[in-house]
């Protein structure tokens, strides 16, 4: 009998983008979920039995539902495959799994015995001799055992402390050895004192804000006199140049930015003519919207499918979802290339075709018997107004 488990890798990222699950619907992917901890539980792991009256009760359906099983077999079990040797449906991710699994119990099995048969061997021993021993003097085999025996939590313990003591002797004897501090000196370098000459200095504009963060930076990187002073001079051509003095500074950085990206370490800065902003006429315009396709004659007759459309979904979805998002759609044409919708806002349009665009496709190739391989885009555009959009 194979080894079971009471837990299975579960990889949200791979179940969400999966291609199979994206084309369930919501009552489908909560039967595939319980189907998938059903198979993780049966022998061999990974399988179903081909029984569409087992799987029924498995993925919770009942004989009063609205939605049977028959209506999501299809797109369910499109995530297994029926296997001609036993009959039944497996997982293909899922045996591989469980076979990973088995291999990595394996090996951490054999590193244990590797590391503990001996006195697991001893042990044995131990509890033999204590059976057959004498009350007052315990067995040779019985002192060799308790001599043998792993360590425990306590002995562990133990020795954690003995190892903490000896550091703190070893820090107490350093710090005797250590040569006594002489007192600080009068003379070093404050950055308490000094940043406030490098923020009187930095000019005045609309960026020249966090001055707190500002002086924490300073006190980090700027360590001597020299480099205060070093920050000064560049400091001061940078005012001078072209780009900070252009456009009403708005290209100078926060202070505590020009600080952290250490900028007076920097080429010195261009000190021409003061750099303007492009005009507006010259800017690269902004991108359109994709205009969508005209529908053909065909496709506007097929509006009609869309009440049935918004029947099938309200069976699948839950109702608030269905009154916020489906129910304020309508349906400008319906074809083989394509599904064109009017949305109340682009909001609207937006998250609908996201979240349901699959489901709709799906639903409209049903109804006009197409293939599944078929390319069907979804189109919206807004009646408030707002440019067409597509997905």
């Amino acid at each position: 009998m194979p080894k079971t488990f009471p837990y299975f890798p579960f990889y949200p990222d791979d179940f969400v983008s999966d291609g199979v699950v994206s084309r369930m619907c919501v009552t489908g992917v909560g039967a595939y979920a319980m189907l998938l901890c059903k198979a993780w539980r049966e022998t061999p792991p990974g399988t179903l039995p081909n029984d569409d009256r087992i799987l029924s009760r498995w993925a919770g359906f009942g004989p009063m539902d609205e939605i049977s099983w028959d209506d999501v077999k299809n797109e369910v079990m499109a995530a297994f495959f029926l296997s001609e040797n036993d009959g039944r449906w497996h997982q293909k991710r899922m045996e591989l799994e469980y076979a990973l699994m088995v291999d990595k119990c394996k090996k951490f099995s054999g590193l244990a015995s590797k590391r503990w048969g001996v006195q697991d061997s001893a042990n044995t021993h131990m509890r033999d001799g204590m059976r057959t021993a004498d009350a007052k003097e315990p067995s040779t085999h019985m002192r060799s055992a308790y001599a043998k025996r792993p360590p425990t939590h306590g002995d562990t313990r133990a020795r954690m402390e003995k190892e903490k003591e000896k550091e703190k002797e070893k820090e107490k004897k350093e710090r005797l050895r250590a040569p006594a501090a002489s007192p600080p000196s009068l003379s070093l370098f404050n950055p308490k004192i000094s940043f406030p000459e490098f923020w009187t200095a930095y000019p005045k504009c609309e960026r020249k804000k966090g001055k707190a963060k500002a002086e924490s930076v300073y006190a980090k990187i700027v360590t001597d006199q020299a480099a205060h002073e070093k920050l000064l001079e560049r400091l001061a051509e940078d005012k001078a140049s072209g780009c900070w003095r252009g456009d009403a500074g708005k290209f100078i950085p926060l202070p505590a930015t020009w600080l952290t990206g250490r900028r007076w370490l920097d080429d010195p800065a261009d000190t021409s003519e003061p750099f303007e902003a492009p005009p507006a006429s010259t800017r690269q315009p902004e991108r359109k919207a994709r205009e969508i396709p005209e529908p053909s004659p065909e496709a506007v007759k097929g509006a009609e499918h869309w009440p049935a459309v918004q029947q099938r979904l309200q069976a699948a979805m839950d109702p608030e979802s269905y009154e916020t998002w489906i129910k304020p759609l309508k349906s400008r044409a319906i074809g083989k290339c394509g599904i064109w919708l009017i949305a109340p806002s682009k909001f609207i349009g937006n998250t609908a075709i996201n979240s349901y665009g699959c489901n709709i496709i799906d639903i409209v190739q049903g109804l006009l018997k197409l293939e599944k391989d078929a390319e069907i885009e979804v189109y919206f555009e807004c009646e408030e107004g707002g440019l067409a959009e597509g997905d």
